[in-house]
């Protein structure tokens, strides 16, 4: 379990608590996420997130990353 003042983090459950709230998130959303806070101050390539993320090769998939970066932001 991570905690960053007011923002939990439950992997074994895929639960995200901020300021007291659950957020429902994608899979894809969630994993971003969590792929960024275990990780702090380290900076990542959309190509790195990506190819964490989907476990795949990263072809110009750019916009995917950035679109469910954006909604995590929006919804947080």
């Amino acid at each position: 379990m991570i905690k960053y003042r007011n923002l939990v983090i439950d992997p074994k459950y895929r639960a995200v608590i901020l300021n007291g709230k659950h957020n429902e998130l994608t899979n894809y959303e969630f994993e971003i996420l969590y792929l960024l806070v275990k990780s702090p101050g380290q900076v990542f390539s959309k190509e790195q997130i990506y190819n964490q993320v989907w476990k795949s090769s990263y072809y110009g998939a750019e916009d995917n990353v950035v679109s469910l970066i954006r909604r995590i932001k929006k919804e947080n």
